[in-house]
């Protein structure tokens, strides 16, 4: 599914409608009311195209376009040219968690100022917990997540010849640690994303081992 928002090009990816119907049959065995079912979906994925905004619009600042963005089943993914610099790359990479950051403290003091019940109030606590968890979460220094590769722009600013090294086997660690709780709270879901982390730095490593080896 294709469309245009706010002029940039969006794609839903058939993985990200499969998440939102588990997550639906997850709502309905736990006897949710219908409506606060649907709000749930629909919230979460109005969270990650929100934070994919944050990168989007950020990037369009610097010029950094061709911009498009991906909703897919483990979140999403805003594509556009290099930044060149990494304080550039920085910023564009801290913009997505910190819009959600934004909204989800918005969504929280505004609970706290007005009562939410019903429909609304499953709302609210969504918008809440998508939006502040799921960005903190997103921090962690685990690279491809939003932390990892702000790490990767920090130490490319400080310590340029260990980014790359320091931030693949933290990911590799990092991966594998989130792996391990995962099992051991039985989150199925988690379990495919720390393995999807660990293949993804385990690809990178072996990238970098060849252009090291080809640079020597």
């Amino acid at each position: 599914m294709e469309f245009r928002l706010l002029g940039f090009p969006v794609t839903i990816e058939t993985s990200a409608f499969i998440l939102a119907g588990v997550y639906f049959l997850f709502g309905l065995q736990r006897q949710d009311p219908m409506l606060e079912n649907v709000a749930g979906v629909l919230v979460i994925f109005g969270s990650i195209l929100w934070h994919e905004f944050g990168h989007a619009l950020s990037a369009k600042a610097f010029g950094l376009g061709p911009i498009s963005i991906t909703l897919h089943g483990f979140g999403g993914l805003t594509q556009h040219a290099r930044a060149g610099t990494a304080w550039r790359d920085l910023l564009v990479i801290l913009a997505g968690p910190g819009a959600g950051l934004f909204l989800g403290m918005g969504a929280l003091i505004a609970g706290l100022l007005v009562p939410m019940d019903g429909l609304l109030g499953a709302i609210w606590n969504q918008l809440v917990f998508v939006n502040i968890f799921w960005s903190l979460f997103n921090l962690l220094p685990i690279f491809p997540m939003d932390g990892g590769q702000a790490l990767n722009a920090v130490l490319r600013m400080t310590f340029p010849s260990w980014a790359w090294p320091v931030t693949i086997w933290l990911g590799l660690g990092g991966g594998a640690a989130l792996a391990a709780l995962a099992l051991y709270n039985g989150s199925f879901f988690m379990v495919m994303m720390a393995g999807t982390m660990i293949q993804n730095n385990w690809s990178l490593r072996q990238r970098w081992n060849a252009a090291m080896a080809n640079r020597g």
